[in-house]
């Protein structure tokens, strides 16, 4: 939210970004299904009151699967946010580490899966590469944030077709089998497990990126080596976390 308002529309806008990110952190403690979806829907308003329907179309195409591939939950709607975070931070690859966290099978699918494309579409609202960058030929922000048919048919299209978003199938798989990989029984076999999922999560999308072919030069994963470093440390510390919280939790897997 806070980014939303100080980034996406005409300035200034009509909270301040502080402000604006505490009202949705409060709406989301207070009823976190519909607070989350009052706080998307009064960006999305915002920005196409504002004459951003471009930008519009594109924060749609993040927002709307949320609750669409998770609908009997509302706590982790926001854990997507943390792929493009990440990706910030170079450390994208260690996304489904977090994704792994989840409690069910389709809970670590489904969130494995939107953080790819909630960094996809954060690629395209930054023009800045988090991961692979958008696909080539994606005319920069400028172009169409005010058009909501040159979004759609410049940059939704594009991105859709161009195979990268095919990166969030291997996410999702990675999220999902990660709780049995690292199983928190033995920090020795963990350590081993933990760099071996994430050499594989790494491996795995730098060569899915070389195969979709996105039409740049060097097709290659920024921060990978970090990212997986770092997915495998987290894959680790975040497992030993959930069992000391919850040593006896028979849904732990």
């Amino acid at each position: 939210a806070a980014l939303a308002l100080a980034e996406l529309g005409p300035s200034p806008p009509p909270l301040a970004p502080g402000l604006g990110a505490a009202v949705a952190a409060a709406l989301v403690l207070l009823a976190p299904r519909a607070g989350w979806l009052l706080a998307a829907w009064a960006i999305l308003v915002w920005l196409l009151s504002s004459g951003r329907g471009g930008t519009a179309v594109v924060v749609l195409l993040a927002l709307a699967p949320v609750p669409l591939v998770l609908p009997r939950t509302g706590t982790p709607w926001s854990v997507p946010a943390c792929s493009p975070a990440l990706g910030a931070l170079g450390l994208a690859a260690a996304f489904p580490a977090v994704a792994g966290q989840a409690a069910t099978v389709t809970r670590r699918a489904a969130l494995g899966a939107l953080g790819l494309l909630w960094l996809s579409c954060a690629e395209l609202l930054s023009g800045t590469r988090l991961l692979a960058g958008p696909p080539a030929g994606t005319p920069p922000r400028g172009a169409w944030e005010e058009s909501a048919a040159r979004a759609a048919g410049d940059v939704v299209v594009p991105l859709l077709s161009s195979g990268l978003l095919a990166v969030a199938a291997l996410w999702a798989v990675a999220a999902v089998v990660l709780p049995w990989v690292v199983r928190g029984r033995s920090a020795a076999l963990d350590l081993g497990a933990a760099v071996a999922w994430a050499l594989a999560l790494a491996l795995g999308t730098q060569a899915m990126l070389e195969a979709v072919g996105t039409g740049r030069q060097t097709p290659s994963a920024r921060g990978l080596v970090l990212g997986t470093v770092a997915a495998a440390v987290g894959a680790m510390a975040l497992r030993a976390a959930r069992r000391a919280a919850r040593p006896t939790d028979p849904r732990l897997p």
